[in-house]
C-alpha cells in the first residue's frame, strides 16, 4: 500500500514522502528498502503560491509507478538550498529515515549539488547528474559523502570545471557521457536509462563502467547527443558540421525541439546564406527571427547570449536591455548587454554595463572575469586611440 506524507512545509521548503510498504523495490538478495531523497532543479520561472503548492518533484511519477520509496523537496526559490530553515528541514528529514539503512540524495544541476551537499548529513550514497553551483569554492568546504555518483560531459568545460574542483577535495565515481554539455538528464531519458539507472540503484546493481558502455552504444538515438555535437562543432568554429547535427537533432525529434533551438538554427542559416540568397529570401529570414525572439518569453537571456555570438547587434542589445530592465541584479544579462554594447563601438555603455556585472557577480565568476577583461580592453584601446601618432 502506497502511503504519501507531508513532511514539512514552510513560506520557502516542501518536502513530502511516498513510500510502498512491502511492495516497494529492494535488492534481490536482500530485503533492505532503498530510499531515495530527491531535490529539485532550477525553475525557469519565479512560482507564484498555487504552483508552489502543486509542483510535483523531480521524477516524482517514474517513482511512483516503479514502487521506490522517495523523499521529495522542493524549494521556492534558486538559492541551491541555502535558505535559513533548511537545517530544521534537515532535522526532521533525519528523523523520518533514521530506520533506514540504504538512502541514496539524486537530483540533475542544481538539485545535484543539493544531492552532494546534504548526503553526507543523511548518511547517504549521493547520485549527482551534471551537478552546479556558480560558485566553484564553496565545494572545498562540502561534507564528504560516504559515496558518490556523477554524471557528466567530460567535453563540456561549464561542467568539467565544477568536477575538477569537486575532485580536489572528494574522492567519487564518474560516470562519464559524451558531448551531451549540460543536458545529460535529457540525454540519458531519452534513451530510457535515466529511470533504469535509478532502478539499478535501487536493486544495488549499478555497473559505472558497463553503464558508460551502454550509454555509447545507444548515444544515437538521443537528440540532445546531435545537439551536444552542434554545441562541440560551435566551438571549433565548423559551421557546416554545427548545421548539420542541429538538423539531425531537428529531424529525430519535432515535439521536441524548442524555440531556442529554432533560433540557433535560423542563425546558422543566416550566416550560411549571407550573400548568396535574394533579398527576398533574406527579408523573409530577419522577419522569422524577429518572431522567433519575440515568443521566447522565458529565454529570452539565452537568446540574447545567441544573438551576441552571431554578431547581430542591434537585437542584442534591444533584447538584453529587456532582461536588465526585468532582472536588474543579474550579471549574467549585464555582462552579455556590455559585450554587444561594445562589438556595437558603445564604448561608456558597455563600460557601465560591465561595472555593472562585476558589482553583481560576487558569486559567478565568469561573468566578472569577462566584465573585467572587455572593460580593461576598452580602457586601453581608448588611451591608445588617444596616443600622439608616430611619424
Amino acid at each position: 500500500m502506497t502511503k504519501r506524507q507531508n513532511i514539512y512545509h514552510s513560506e520557502h521548503l516542501r518536502a513530502w514522502s511516498i513510500f510502498h510498504g512491502e511492495n516497494a523495490l529492494s535488492a534481490p538478495e536482500e530485503d533492505i528498502k532503498p530510499v531515495f531523497v530527491v531535490f529539485n532543479h532550477m525553475w525557469q520561472h519565479p512560482l507564484t503560491d498555487d504552483m508552489f503548492l502543486q509542483e510535483l518533484g523531480w521524477g516524482q511519477e517514474f517513482f511512483e509507478k516503479s514502487n521506490i520509496d522517495a523523499v521529495f523537496i522542493n524549494s521556492r526559490h534558486n538559492t541551491w538550498f541555502q535558505e535559513p530553515d533548511f537545517p530544521q528541514l534537515l532535522s526532521v528529514l533525519q528523523g523520518t529515515l533514521s530506520s533506514r539503512k540504504r538512502i541514496y540524495t539524486y537530483g540533475y544541476s542544481m538539485g545535484g549539488y543539493g544531492a552532494l551537499r546534504y548526503a553526507a548529513a543523511l548518511n547517504a550514497c549521493a547520485i549527482a547528474i551534471s551537478p552546479h553551483h556558480p560558485d566553484h569554492n564553496v565545494l572545498a568546504c562540502l561534507p564528504t559523502p560516504r559515496r558518490a555518483y556523477v554524471f557528466y560531459d567530460p567535453q563540456w568545460e561549464e561542467d568539467q570545471g565544477f568536477i575538477r574542483k569537486l575532485g580536489r577535495a572528494h574522492t567519487f565515481v564518474k560516470v562519464k557521457l559524451p558531448y551531451v554539455c549540460h543536458s545529460t538528464a535529457s540525454f540519458l531519458a531519452e534513451m530510457k536509462l535515466l529511470g533504469a539507472s535509478i532502478k539499478e540503484f535501487a536493486r544495488n546493481q549499478f555497473d559505472a563502467a558497463a553503464f558508460e558502455k551502454l550509454a555509447f552504444q545507444k548515444r544515437r538515438q538521443s537528440p540532445s547527443y546531435f545537439q551536444g555535437l552542434a554545441e562541440a562543432n560551435l566551438l571549433k568554429k565548423r559551421e557546416n558540421w554545427e548545421l548539420l547535427m542541429r538538423e539531425k537533432a531537428r529531424a529525430m525529434s519535432p515535439v521536441w525541439w524548442s524555440d531556442i533551438h529554432q533560433l540557433k538554427l535560423l542563425l546558422l542559416r543566416m550566416n550560411e546564406n549571407v550573400g548568396k540568397g535574394e533579398q527576398t529570401q533574406r527579408l523573409a529570414a530577419a522577419r522569422e527571427l524577429s518572431e522567433l525572439i519575440t515568443s521566447l518569453q522565458d529565454q529570452r537571456l539565452e537568446a540574447g547570449k545567441l544573438l551576441v555570438f552571431a554578431q547581430k547587434g542591434s537585437l542584442a542589445i534591444s533584447l538584453l536591455r529587456q532582461v536588465t530592465h526585468e532582472e536588474p541584479n543579474n550579471p549574467v544579462a549585464h555582462a552579455f548587454l556590455a559585450r554587444a554594447l561594445s562589438h556595437a563601438d558603445q564604448f561608456k555603455p558597455a563600460c557601465k554595463a560591465a561595472c555593472r556585472a562585476i558589482i553583481l557577480s560576487s558569486r559567478q565568476k565568469h561573468a566578472r572575469r569577462w566584465a573585467y577583461r572587455l572593460l580593461l580592453g576598452k580602457i586601453a584601446l581608448k588611451k591608445l586611440s588617444n596616443l600622439p601618432k608616430v611619424p
